[in-house]
């Protein structure tokens, strides 16, 4: 019977926090991109259902699972009270996927340019990415149902993730 009861709190403890993790990340968004000189985008589930991959089934089901990407592109040169405003952002996004259930899908570090992925699986899943080089420092935000049919459409290409190098 405890474990019933240790069951059934769990199933529904498990939405809230994976919910709590993605306020987490919008709050992180919030708080940066009203900062000046940073570039920030919002797509929302309205304009990806308008996008909807047209007679192409499978741009349509992966469209589906995603309710909203969010962008950041801070060029290395903001500053705020005299710190960089992107090592104040790296240090915000390090202090989430330290405290939350983050798993690191990959991490490249090139010389000039270093990328990270972090995810979190599920119905309210997250897929976090982090590129950086010499002029600016991207992050990349995906919400919704993460699957393995989402992180493979990013992994191959099927979802485009790059920052803007001008």
């Amino acid at each position: 019977m405890k474990k019933i009861a240790l069951l059934a709190l769990i199933v529904v403890l498990l939405p809230a926090a994976l919910i709590a993790q993605t306020k987490q990340i919008n709050d992180i968004f919030d708080k940066y991109e009203k900062k000046r000189s940073i570039k920030s985008i919002t797509i929302s589930p309205a304009l990806l259902d308008f996008m909807g991959g047209g007679n192409n089934q499978e741009t349509k089901d992966l469209l589906s699972k995603i309710t909203e990407l969010r962008i950041l592109n801070v060029p290395n040169t903001a500053t705020e009270n005299g710190t960089q405003i992107r090592a104040m952002l790296k240090r915000d996004l390090d202090a989430l996927i330290a405290s939350e259930n983050f798993t690191r899908v990959i991490k490249v570090d090139n010389s000039d340019e270093k990328m990270e992925m972090y995810m979190i699986k599920g119905n309210k899943g997250v897929l976090l990415f982090m590129t950086s080089d010499n002029r600016t420092f991207t992050v990349i935000s995906i919400l919704g149902e993460i699957d393995k049919t989402v992180t493979s459409a990013v992994m191959n290409g099927g979802i485009k993730i790059k920052s803007d190098k001008r």
